[in-house]
């Protein structure tokens, strides 16, 4: 299945898997994953993998139950060779530009001491990529998974998925909120073909090492669930205080900053309007940009906290001043951000 065939851009500034408006998914950079993630770890004094492993793994379930047809799951759980349906999995993740998975081993007698050994070649993340991996094996076998990983060379994983019970927290924090988007008022021009934005054209598509990067920038990018990110932060803030949401923008702003985007790329409010759309963190609805600041908002967002980080950075970019941030989101998905001059 295609990334067209799968999924449907609103005019909220949302991507939805076709068929389920509730599961949202982002068609986002991720070559600031891992760096985030480490820089999340150096600002707070510890590391995050195992929270980053856990929201994958919760996003990639969800995500594959409601994509994959229910057949093909009584398949595997009446005990069929599960060969072919891990060969599916895997084309789904290069499709979506994870990387390219192949099957080294397995054991699935339906027993505590089944496991699957996994090369996964070009993973965007490391502990993305082996979270959303047990994510898949759980949305089949409706088994809790543990996972170990480790690189076995420059460009390849290997990940270990095991039979284990998650704790009870973990349990409770696998619900995922179904909301879908209000509808809006983007309009990206259709592919004649295959209907989705012509832009995606844009974009070069390797679905055999699983890789998409932009033809402008040379930029990775994958599709990925929301329910990866947004529950991620919100893991962290449960175990470590609320000073999270703080740490999580400053670091995206610091990467930002780093010179991960070009100036050139605010190009005023309907091109924003469009990126961000395309993207699928949703619809702005005003953005004044200045040297006095920066006013942003936007209906129907995802990964906010990622956005507000985002907007700091530019921001900072663009007029080579330090910022301040103020922000406000709601339940209902409306994002607020505004940043003035420190002096």
């Amino acid at each position: 299945m295609s990334v067209a065939e799968a999924h449907e851009w609103t005019s909220g500034g949302a991507i939805v898997v076709r068929g389920h408006p509730g599961i949202r998914m982002a068609f986002i950079e991720t070559e600031n994953f891992d760096p985030l993630y480490k820089g999340i770890g150096e600002l707070i004094g510890l590391p995050i993998e195992r929270i980053v492993t856990n929201a994958g793994r919760r996003g990639s379930r969800t995500y594959l139950g409601k994509v994959v047809p229910r057949e093909v799951k009584d398949m595997v759980m009446g005990g069929e060779d599960p060969r072919p349906v891990f060969e599916m999995i895997f084309q789904i993740a290069r499709n979506l530009g994870y990387g390219d998975p192949s099957l080294e081993a397995f054991r699935y007698e339906k027993d505590d001491d089944d496991y699957a050994n996994i090369l996964f070649k070009n993973p965007y993340s490391e502990p993305h990529v082996a979270g959303t991996t047990i994510g898949a094996l759980e949305a089949f076998t409706d088994r809790d998974n543990g996972v170990e990983y480790s690189r076995v060379s420059q460009d390849t994983l290997e990940i270990r998925a095991f039979v284990e019970a998650h704790p009870e927290e973990m349990r409770e924090r696998m619900h995922v909120e179904i909301r879908p988007p209000r509808e809006g008022n983007v309009r990206l021009a259709a592919c004649p073909s295959c209907g989705s934005p012509s832009v995606l054209a844009n974009y070069a598509w390797d679905t055999v090492n699983g890789v998409v990067k932009s033809r402008a920038t040379g930029r990775r990018m994958a599709m990925l669930g929301p329910a990866t990110m947004d529950p991620l932060f919100d893991e962290l803030e449960a175990e470590l205080g609320e000073q999270v949401p703080g740490v999580v923008i400053e670091a995206e702003r610091r990467f930002v900053r780093s010179g991960f985007y070009s100036i050139s790329e605010i190009a005023g409010f309907e091109e924003m309007r469009r990126q961000l759309a395309l993207r699928g963190v949703g619809e702005i609805k005003e953005l004044k940009l200045g040297r006095r600041g920066v006013h942003l908002e936007l209906e129907n967002s995802v990964m906010h906290l990622l956005v507000v980080g985002l907007t700091q950075g530019l921001y900072e970019l663009a007029f080579g001043v330090e910022g301040k941030v103020e922000w406000e989101h709601s339940d209902e998905g409306r994002l607020t951000v505004t940043v003035t001059p420190w002096k």
